[in-house]
């Protein structure tokens, strides 16, 4: 299984609004889309995350809500052939000696190369964990044992066992982690496998529907995806944004539609001009964004972006200047709406 797998580049791009790379082939630009700040099939914007609890499970909530749950979604239900659900795996090997090994040095090492979970093929690449401490790595297992806080973990996990099992695999390298990987894939039944995925599915269908009537996005579901692997780290699945990093688009990215010149903003702020996705595909998702975030701003007029017109505006990225020009737009959408 992939744990874990964006969370240092998340980290830091958080912070910083930096791009990063995850599996190949798949870019993920963690920070962006319309971040002004910084250059930079379902979205889970309608299933809400993991209450944090106020127990002994806090700190391992915590834990996934920021490291995990940008990928694999806030139940952990994970998005098929991309990102591995953790409920089964993780619930799994947590009661055998060598899968808790394993599950140890998956965030020590990361993890790559093909895996088979609950009869679906996954071929990726999972950075180290590093920035996390052993009690962290426990209790951030220990949530994901307990099917995110509804049981007792069959056994669980400690700071004192996560060292111990760092030090019996002295090769913490990602091709040592992967051969200790337990032999039975403990999620290989139908009744797993329909109770792994879920929490995707709900997903899938209600953002599948919502968008399905929108002009100028042909595939809701891939257009989820690309949200899903290039703008809800830090945008949030919400579309809330990330205070003093990236800001929200809910209720707000379709205003920019109004003002003179916004529209060509929002295909040269930083985030889209540098993006990885193609023409085509980067302007479906704006369109996507703009039905599913701000559907009420819409102009009645509105015509979706297209790939030429996405193409011609990235050839003139905003750089220092994007942060400016956002608010006196917002201020002229703002004048533009005031009868």
């Amino acid at each position: 299984m992939w744990l874990l797998i964006r969370s240092n580049a998340l980290e830091s791009g958080r912070r910083r609004a930096a791009a990063v790379t995850t599996a190949p082939g798949v870019a993920v630009l963690c920070a962006i889309v319309f971040c002004a700040a910084a250059p930079a099939a379902a979205c889970f914007a309608d299933e809400s995350g993991p209450a944090i609890p106020g127990g002994v499970d806090s700190a391992g909530a915590a834990v996934f809500a920021t490291r995990c749950a940008v990928c694999h979604g806030p139940q952990a239900g994970g998005i098929p052939g991309t990102f591995p659900s953790l409920h089964e795996q993780v619930v799994a090997f947590a009661k055998i000696p060598q899968g808790r090994d394993y599950l140890v040095m998956v965030v020590t090492t990361g993890l790559m190369g093909n895996l088979n979970v609950g009869g679906v093929s996954y071929n990726g690449v999972m950075p180290p964990q590093s920035g996390l401490s052993e009690a962290e790595i426990a209790a951030v297992l220990n949530y994901l044992a307990s099917d995110l806080g509804k049981n007792d973990p069959a056994a669980a996990l400690s700071a004192a066992d996560v060292t111990s099992a760092r030090a019996r695999h002295a090769d913490k390298s990602a091709q040592a982690t992967r051969a200790l990987r337990p032999a039975t894939d403990p999620a290989t039944s139908t009744e797993t496998k329909a109770a792994a995925s879920t929490a995707t599915n709900v997903a899938a269908n209600a953002t599948t529907n919502a968008a399905s009537q929108s002009a100028g996005v042909d595939n809701p579901q891939r257009a989820w995806q690309h949200w899903t692997l290039n703008c809800q780290g830090c945008h949030r699945p919400d579309g809330s944004g990330s205070a003093g990093t990236a800001p929200s688009l809910a209720g707000t990215v379709a205003r920019f539609l109004s003002a003179p010149g916004g529209r060509e903003y929002l295909g040269r702020v930083p985030g889209v001009a540098t993006s990885p996705l193609s023409n085509a595909d980067l302007s479906e998702v704006i369109n996507w964004m703009l039905w599913r975030f701000d559907r009420e701003h819409l102009p009645a007029n509105f015509q979706p972006y297209t790939a030429a017109e996405i193409g011609q505006l990235r050839t003139q990225p905003l750089r220092l200047e994007a942060s400016q020009m956002r608010a006196l737009l917002l201020k002229k959408a703002d004048e533009s709406a005031t009868p």
